[in-house]
């Protein structure tokens, strides 16, 4: 098993914080699981639970954070303006 921890609490940015010998998956941030972009934690049979800041939500829940945060690296450019 590998496990990566900051002052003492499980943590990781880049990738699971525990990756388990049995294939499953943990993210973690300062102590809590957490994930923004899937499952905090991948089982090895398949199943997943979501996790955001240590509170369990659904995968739906992740979803629209997804696409919340996709909405914020949108630029919109307003075209020039033409006089006639």
């Amino acid at each position: 098993d590998k496990e990566w921890w900051l002052y003492g609490k499980q943590h990781r940015d880049d990738g699971p914080a525990v990756e388990w010998k049995n294939g499953t998956n943990e993210w973690w941030q300062n102590g809590k699981p957490h994930r923004e972009d899937g499952a905090a934690v991948e089982y090895q049979d398949g199943r997943k639970d979501y996790w955001l800041h240590g509170t369990k939500v659904t995968e739906g829940e992740v979803e629209k954070l997804i696409g919340l945060n996709r909405l914020k690296n949108v630029k919109l450019s307003m075209p020039e303006r033409t006089t006639f």
